[in-house]
């Protein structure tokens, strides 16, 4: 059986897709463990395959698949791979048992002997993904497009439109208000006033397995005046 192993990659747009460079990122899927094919019969041919998983919501279907592992003529034993196809989302491996090798290793009947072979796969495949943000630095509920901010448990930012979410970077405004009371207009020029909002540093985190923004930076009169880290 196959399973799935992760890692980031911002590259590669998925030709026709709704999801697109603004609103989402591009993360690489590796097939990984063995890939195993069981057969009876010397001579015979064995095949075995696995399809990729219905994406979830805010998940490109998955494409751009490459194989480089195993490939055909790669061998285990006596068993030898004669072809490896993908077709959509599924990755199909074929394997011939050598009818020479495999009779004079039977232990009875050579059409009756049962073999199998087992491989590591190396394939590889994209989706485009959208990124994700907490509303509140320090819980894991990570949301997409999220309307309001805490911050420190203190500051907040409210009604926030975004203009572009979703990708590498994200932007948007937002009314902040500090949690400092009696902030003089000196220590706090942005208190209750629009300010522009900037989310970046893409992480996948392992407390919820998404892809997040891992900072935020509120940006007053052209100058970021807040650095807000997220940890995840």
């Amino acid at each position: 059986m196959l399973t799935l192993a992760c890692a980031l990659v911002l590259a590669a747009p998925a030709p026709g897709a709704k999801l697109t460079k603004r609103n989402s990122i591009s993360a690489e899927f590796l097939l990984a463990t063995s890939f195993q094919l069981n057969g009876v019969g010397c001579g015979s041919t064995a095949t075995n395959s696995v399809t990729v998983a219905k994406a979830r919501k805010g998940v490109s279907k998955a494409f751009g698949f490459e194989v480089r592992k195993p490939k055909v003529g790669d061998t285990d034993g006596y068993v030898r791979v004669t072809a490896v196809q993908v077709s959509d989302q599924t990755t199909t491996v074929t394997a011939v048992a050598d009818a020479a090798q495999c009779t004079a290793q039977a232990s009875g009947p050579p059409a009756q002997e049962a073999w199998s072979a087992t491989f590591a796969p190396d394939i590889s495949f994209f989706r485009r993904i959208q990124v994700r943000l907490r509303p509140d630095a320090d819980r894991k509920a990570a949301k997409l497009r999220p309307r309001s901010m805490r911050i420190f448990d203190m500051d907040t930012l409210r009604r926030i439109r975004w203009k572009s979410f979703g990708g590498k970077t994200g932007r948007g405004t937002a009314k902040y208000r500090s949690g400092v009371r009696g902030c003089a207009p000196r220590g706090c020029p942005a208190h209750n006033k629009r300010v522009k909002l900037r989310v970046r540093r893409v992480r996948r985190c392992q407390d919820s397995g998404l892809f997040e923004y891992t900072q935020l930076d509120i940006i007053y009169r052209g100058k970021v005046t807040l650095e807000v880290r997220i940890h995840c």
